[in-house]
This record gives C-alpha cells, sequence and structure tokens, in this order.
C-alpha cells in the first residue's frame, strides 16, 4: 500500500526553485501541505521542535546538496541523530543541479 504524501518540505535556498517545485507539487496534488525552509538550519530547527510547536511532520523532505551555512550532506547526519520516529516517518529526497560525480555517488550512498 502506498503512503499519501499529504506534507512535503522544500529545503532550498533558491526561492526561484521552491516557487516552482511548489506549483508543480500542487498541480499533482492541491491537498499536499508544502512546508518551505530557505536553509538547512532553518528545517533542522522545524524539525527540532516539532513537538514543542506541534508542528507537522514531513513525510518527504525535498533536500538541496548545495546551500549555505549548511550542506545537505551536514543536514543529514544532524537529521540522523533527531528522535527516530521523526527518522523513520520522513523519507528524504536529494535535489542538485551539480554535474559533480561525486555528488552522485555520495548521493547514492
Amino acid at each position: 500500500m502506498k503512503k499519501e504524501l499529504r506534507y512535503i518540505m522544500l529545503v532550498d535556498d533558491d526561492p526561484y526553485d521552491n516557487f516552482f517545485h511548489e506549483r508543480e507539487i500542487h498541480k499533482t496534488n492541491p491537498e499536499t501541505v508544502v512546508i518551505t525552509k530557505t536553509s538547512g538550519l532553518d528545517a533542522l530547527e522545524y524539525l527540532k521542535s516539532m513537538k514543542e510547536k506541534k508542528n507537522i511532520q514531513p513525510d518527504l523532505i525535498f533536500l538541496d546538496i548545495n546551500m549555505p551555512n549548511i550542506c545537505g550532506w551536514e543536514f543529514l547526519i544532524e537529521f540522523s541523530q533527531l528522535d527516530k520516529d521523526i527518522q523513520s516517518g520522513t523519507m528524504i529526497m536529494m535535489l542538485s543541479t551539480s554535474k559533480n560525480p561525486a555528488d552522485k555517488l555520495r548521493a547514492n550512498a
């Protein structure tokens, strides 16, 4: 049985990419709630304070690899230290325009 993606988080420092991705998500399913964060730090803060602030847990996170302050790889390290309920309930898909083969290999790992 497929899990319905009701809550999707976009983590990308480019507002145009976030706008485009949110628009495409809503074309597919207008009922999907899109949570947009423009940095890995903001996304981690949101996830860490979910219970306290009664934030919605995303079913899926679209994560940009190349961002300032904390890149997607660093985000993944921090994410792996979050509560196991958050980790098991959230799938992460990495996004990048990088042409670096090392990024692709690392993402596949």
